[in-house]
């Protein structure tokens, strides 16, 4: 793990307590609205799942927001993230960017205020009731129930897809994650780069386009590096001397420097 990050003991104690159903935060979603990713909507059905499932306070939200926001700026703020795909022996690669004003992305906040300006307010606990408001529909909860795993989406994901416009509010390019969490990706054309942009509680397979390729590596960097020189998840049976021997990754990926980092 890098220096500063979150502790992976710490995390799971968090992840523990949320599935024991005894914790005063959780995470999950579908939306997107200064950058584009959400069109205005009225989602079919939703209600009905929402009433399904208890509703969240402020006060566990603004919790669950707090460690999500700091997981977040640790793991992926200023950071390029390649996810390496295969098809029997074809590679796809993936790129994508973290900026703080996707944070809010994230998170199913309906109140309208700058992105970047929630972010900090989340990240120092600073949030007020003023600051954030529950869609009536129930999907804000529902992204606060997948909100703090997708924080380790890096460590952790293992398909990927197009998106299949299975849902009609959600606007996205790709969709990352595992049998139960999805991140969606679309590029963002003012920064000329792919950046986050829903979550989802589901399974990556379910709301992508066949086919959904398995992940075989996840690198990471430093936005200004020009090569990868981090590995934060390997498939089983994938190594370093496996990806060296895969030709896209020659000349972006630092194969003398690669550390593997994980949780």
């Amino acid at each position: 793990m890098l220096a500063g990050s979150v502790k992976p003991e710490r995390f799971a104690g968090v992840m523990r307590r949320m599935l024991a159903g005894s914790v005063k935060s959780v995470i999950n979603g579908a939306e997107c609205r200064p950058t584009g990713c959400h069109a205005p909507f009225k989602r079919k059905g939703a209600y009905k799942m929402h009433m399904k499932m208890k509703r969240k306070t402020f006060e566990e939200a603004k919790e669950i927001l707090r460690i999500a926001a700091q997981a977040y700026k640790n793991n992926y703020i200023n950071k390029n993230v390649l996810f390496v795909a295969m098809s029997d022996e074809s590679v796809s690669l993936y790129e994508v960017s973290f900026f703080a004003k996707n944070f809010m992305h994230l998170t199913g906040n309906t109140k309208p205020m700058s992105s970047k300006h929630f972010f900090n307010l989340a990240k120092s606990g600073s949030l007020k009731k003023d600051d954030f408001a529950f869609a009536k529909d129930g999907t804000t909860d529902m992204k606060l129930d997948v909100l703090l795993p997708l924080m380790n989406i890096i460590y952790n994901a293992q398909m990927i897809g197009d998106y299949n416009n299975l849902h009609e509010w959600v606007v996205t390019d790709k969709m990352v994650g595992t049998v139960t969490i999805a991140m969606g990706f679309k590029k963002d054309e003012e920064a000329n780069c792919n950046v986050p942009c829903t979550a989802l509680k589901t399974d990556v397979r379910t709301v992508s386009l066949k086919p959904v390729l398995p992940i075989k590596a996840i690198l990471r960097k430093d936005r200004g590096e020009k090569l990868y020189n981090e590995v934060t998840r390997y498939a089983k049976g994938i190594t370093s001397e496996s990806l060296a021997s895969m030709g896209e990754l020659a000349e972006i990926v630092d194969f003398k420097s690669l550390i593997y980092s994980k949780t």
